[in-house]
């Protein structure tokens, strides 16, 4: 039998394509309804941007500056994307959020995920369309990768949203145990092994929507179809 080298720790595994995914989870609904969800805390704005003002406060609801709706508008905007994919990985509810600065908390906040599905993605049906197409789509670039290198024994792979072409730059190197390998860089944390040259491509991405192709946001809705393709 396989022993949890881990007994008192919780974990939601999900599979999407050729990915296994796992989060770790955070908390857990004391009612019957089994609902888990994740823990955030929020640094106020001054403290993100590392300004001095590291004491500075939230201190009204609505503005321009030191209000929880500049708070949330900064995490629809920087943060919302990631905890999407967190709490879908997780299979969670939502999030608690705390929001801070260095001494003082100011209060909390409970976000469910069809809440951010709205907000990021323009529905609760969208916010799962694109997880599992980012998701695959990365599966089928990592495939190609590894194709190319023809049996590595490790990669490190960067990916580069280039916007304006709608395109992603793909940047790959093979790790490889040969000093001399030309345009060599050392391996953080790895003794002894370099990587070779970097090998770069680009990926072109379109979305169709009812078999129409589409490059600006769309209202999506019921019934709708969306494909995405890419070259």
């Amino acid at each position: 039998p396989v022993v949890d080298p881990y007994p008192d720790s919780a974990y939601s595994f999900l599979e999407v394509g050729k990915f296994m995914l796992r989060s770790q989870l955070d908390c857990v609904l004391a009612s019957d309804s089994g609902k888990t969800f994740d823990l955030k805390t929020r640094a106020t704005n001054a403290i993100r941007m590392n300004t001095p003002r590291l004491s500075s406060k939230i201190d009204k609801m609505n503005g321009l500056k030191n209000s929880f709706e500049r708070e949330f508008h900064d995490m629809m905007r920087g943060a919302f994307v990631k905890y999407a994919f967190q709490c879908r990985i997780g299979q969670m509810h939502g999030l608690f959020i705390t929001f801070h600065n260095t001494e003082n908390v100011f209060g909390f906040q409970y976000v469910p995920l069809r809440v951010i599905d709205r907000v990021v993605f323009g529905s609760a049906e969208m916010g799962p369309f694109y997880f599992d197409a980012g998701v695959k789509l990365l599966g089928e670039i990592f495939d190609r990768v590894v194709d190319f290198f023809k049996q590595p024994e490790g990669i490190r792979i960067t990916v580069e949203a280039n916007k304006k072409r709608r395109m992603l730059n793909i940047t790959a190197w093979e790790i490889v145990e040969d000093s001399t390998v030309i345009g060599e860089a050392r391996c953080a944390n790895d003794e002894g092994r370099v990587l070779g040259p970097p090998q770069r491509w680009e990926v072109a991405i379109d979305t169709f929507v009812n078999g129409n192709p589409t490059s600006r946001p769309h209202d999506v809705v019921d019934p709708s179809t969306v494909d995405v393709f890419f070259r």
